[in-house]
């Protein structure tokens, strides 16, 4: 009530309580934590960094070797033919004077396969159709069945 005795009505403002972020100095104690902290992540990003570099080159690696397998695997269904290994032969030609390679499997004669004999080779298949002259090995000379006898 007032003086006058007459009822007088107080209006209070409510107060509220808020949180706000706000900039605050660091202790020294808070700083060195943040600092250690901060230098901990700093390490643990560059491993993870490394680590991710080495997952990309390991996987560039796999989709390039997939890539590669597909496009043979295209190429044999678009042509009909594929490249494998196939045993050959290296034959001489004494006729030309040329050395020519033969595929054990068809018995065909490569295309593009000739090529002029060395000297080397043109004296190992003449030295071999001498008479007298062998490919066995230095040494005493054999004897003959009949001789034995």
């Amino acid at each position: 009530m007032s003086k006058n005795g007459k009822k007088t009505i107080v209006k209070t403002t409510k107060v509220s309580k808020i949180t706000k972020t706000l900039e605050c100095k660091l202790t020294p104690a808070e700083w060195r934590k943040r600092a250690t902290e901060s230098a901990k992540l700093h390490h643990e990003r560059e491993a993870l960094l490394d680590r991710n570099k080495c997952a990309k080159k390991s996987m560039k690696a796999e989709e390039d070797a997939l890539e590669t397998r597909i496009t043979a695997l295209l190429k044999a269904v678009r042509t009909e033919h594929e490249e494998r290994p196939v045993h050959c032969e290296v034959r001489p030609d004494v006729q030309s004077g040329e050395m020519y390679t033969t595929r054990l499997d068809t018995k065909e004669e490569l295309k593009d396969s000739r090529r002029a004999m060395t000297i080397a080779e043109r004296r190992a298949h003449y030295q071999r159709d001498l008479p007298g002259i062998h490919s066995s090995p230095p040494g005493p000379p054999a004897k003959h069945p009949e001789a034995a006898a």
